[in-house]
């Protein structure tokens, strides 16, 4: 294995190495920019975002919601990564919870989590309008006011818009993401054992450490910042 830069070979060292990857301070926009040959200085990310579709959910969702912050809520994370999830019973605590609190709770997710996500509206008061496709999902997003969500396309696509985001963190190294001081990352506090692993070496998760008061707390911090 080589590289075809030298600038490209601390990435591929963290790739290889997880001793090394621990270790790693740089997110990826500046790993990206560096194996580029270029200094990242918080360039915004870039999206393609259909304006009719969205303002055509705009108007769906101001019928629906009324003055309401809305809260979209990525609730799985794919079949690759399920050491990311939340369990069960706290997405549902925290979904009642932030609807007695006044907040539209918007359940999202993609095909994997299509069964999940109607069980959940079935056992709450949350909405869940289906799957879309990855323009319309995108279009939906960005008539959200904050995600709630693990590490996935979502926290990307949230990202780009520019959203306020609470994201859910364990098996990764924390300082490879960048959120432009848009967002808050909430992790376990007994920490987490399966760097980048997809089978949990505990007998209970790690993600039962991240709490739905702490939850909560940061989702009302977010909330501030829209008002502001």
């Amino acid at each position: 294995i080589n590289t075809a830069t030298d600038k490209a070979e601390h990435k591929l060292i963290t790739g290889l190495f997880d001793h090394v990857s621990k270790k790693n301070t740089k997110n990826y926009l500046e790993e990206i920019f560096e194996i580029c040959h270029f200094d990242f200085n918080e360039e915004e990310y870039k999206i393609n975002l259909n304006q009719n579709l969205s303002d055509k959910w705009k108007d769906k969702l101001v019928a629906m919601t009324g003055n309401k912050t809305i809260i979209g809520l990525n609730t799985g994370c794919g079949n690759r990564w399920k050491t990311r999830n939340w369990p069960k019973e706290y997405w549902i605590e925290l979904i009642n919870t932030l609807e007695n609190k006044g907040y539209f709770c918007l359940l999202m997710g993609g095909p994997d989590e299509d069964e999940m996500n109607r069980y959940y509206e079935k056992e709450t008061n949350a909405t869940y309008l289906g799957t879309f496709s990855l323009e319309e999902f995108i279009a939906i997003t960005n008539n959200t006011d904050i995600i709630v969500s693990p590490v996935s396309m979502m926290m990307h696509i949230s990202i780009a818009l520019k959203k306020q985001l609470m994201l859910f963190h364990n098996i990764f190294n924390v300082h490879e993401f960048e959120l432009y001081g848009r967002g808050i990352i909430i992790e376990p506090t007994g920490g987490c054992d399966c760097y980048f692993g997809n089978s949990c070496k505990r007998e209970k998760s790690c993600m039962y450490d991240i709490s739905v008061r702490n939850v909560l707390s940061n989702i009302a911090v977010l909330n501030e910042r829209i008002k502001k």
